[in-house]
């Protein structure tokens, strides 16, 4: 009975974080699958079985070979292993997948089925590219502007500065990191005071110029 109740806790907790489960059968190419892989796949609720054919059909064309390749290299192996590729669902939408699986073997030790869990992670996806492309412009514009960019840690005084920012000093691009006796070499020693007195403003912990 406890062991009845953990597994009905385990499917609702998984059914709650969409977490799909899978099992793909190596002889057949028969796939059963849950209701939530159902719904990942953009298939009807009670449409708990498949052939491999049917998924190829869906997964992304470009996809499918880098599939195939690791699939097969990852169930020799015996250890679990992870994928993220492409589906295009009936509706013609476009998805990303996550993949986590591990092969089964029978009693003679040969793979002879393939068992895993599938999460849907196109937000994750879309968020990564859209944080790619605002980097990207960030970039573009501070090069156009000639704006260099600096951040310095609060208690060395060391400060990490872009190539712009390099060029701006007139320091070969690949400068990466200043130290603080760097700066204070590079600083007119009438500006110094005025220095010290903005990081002393500024509520800086670090060791003043």
């Amino acid at each position: 009975m406890q062991t009845l109740r953990n597994e009905l806790t385990f499917h609702l907790a998984a059914e709650a974080a969409q977490i799909g489960f899978w099992e793909r059968d190596l002889i057949t190419g028969q796939i059963t699958h849950c209701t939530v892989t159902a719904a990942i796949l953009g298939w009807e609720a009670d449409r708990l079985s498949c052939s491999t054919h049917e998924v190829d059909e869906i997964i992304v064309p470009s996809d499918l070979p880098l599939i195939g390749e690791r699939l097969q290299a990852d169930i020799a192996s015996g250890q679990p292993f992870d994928m993220e590729f492409r589906i295009r669902r009936p509706n013609k939408e476009l998805r990303w997948i996550a993949v986590r699986a591990v092969g089964v073997h029978d009693h003679s030790g040969q793979v002879v089925k393939v068992s895993g869990v599938m999460f849907d992670i196109t937000d994750r996806k879309l968020t990564e590219s859209a944080m790619r492309d605002t980097e990207i412009r960030y970039q573009l514009a501070t090069q156009a502007a000639r704006i260099g960019t600096w951040e310095q840690e609060d208690f060395t005084g060391d400060t990490h500065i872009s190539p712009m920012a390099a060029q701006v000093l007139g320091l070969p691009p690949d400068k990466t990191l200043l130290r603080r006796d760097e700066w204070i070499a590079m600083m007119l020693p009438e500006d110094l005071p005025k220095t010290v007195a903005l990081r002393e403003q500024s509520g800086l912990a670090g060791p003043s110029f």
